[in-house]
């Protein structure tokens, strides 16, 4: 029986390279971003995997985003099996009192709510279906090392390790694994803001 995997950022980088070695390997997977259009795009880039892939854009910095995430997954494949908290954005390197609030909003909203309900939403469907794993990625920061300009994105990378350990901790006598994932530092620019920005997972 084939398992489905969730990912959540998985329409470029790190993400879509987990989601690209899932289907080689026989499993289902969801693929999530923001937009429609970057998710239509991945989802093209997947084809050949048709039946196996699906695509949903959901803002995951909220609970209903994810809410909705997880429903379309069971839609598709009837369960989840693994949910990979990947999302995860930086600001560019700048000390942080020169940071604009949206941008300090969006990182924290990305990073921090979006593995908090990414872990949330799934424990509990995995809970019903008796049994899964769910983890998130960790980063710079994670172990508590300190880079000039990547202030915001250490302290969420920070919390979110705090987080999975206390999360697993209190789940530990369920069917629901909870674990993380440190798959090293990935560099790619984009634009935001119109400005240059480094995102790193």
């Amino acid at each position: 029986m084939r398992k489905t995997i969730v990912i959540t950022g998985s329409t470029r980088g790190i993400g879509f390279g987990l989601a690209n070695q899932f289907l080689e390997r026989g499993c289902n997977v969801v693929l999530n971003g923001t937009s429609p259009e970057g998710t239509l795009k991945a989802l093209e880039a997947l084809q050949r995997f048709a039946g196996h892939v699906a695509g949903v854009s959901a803002d995951i910095r909220t609970r209903e985003g994810i809410s909705n995430l997880c429903e379309e997954a069971i839609v598709r494949f009837g369960r989840v099996d693994i949910w990979i908290n990947n999302a995860g954005v930086a600001t560019e390197m700048r000390n942080v009192w020169e940071l604009d609030n949206a941008v300090i909003s969006h990182v924290l909203g990305v990073n921090i709510n979006g593995v908090i309900n990414g872990t949330i939403i799934p424990f509990l469907q995995m809970q019903k279906q008796g049994g899964g794993k769910i983890f998130n990625m960790e980063g710079l920061g994670s172990d508590g090392y300190m880079l000039d300009g990547m202030t915001m994105y250490g302290t969420t990378k920070r919390a979110i390790s705090y987080f999975t350990r206390s999360f697993a901790q209190e789940a530990r006598k369920t069917s629901v694994q909870i674990g993380t994932l440190s798959p090293g530092i990935l560099i790619s620019r984009e634009k935001y803001n119109d400005e240059r920005n480094i995102f790193i997972k």
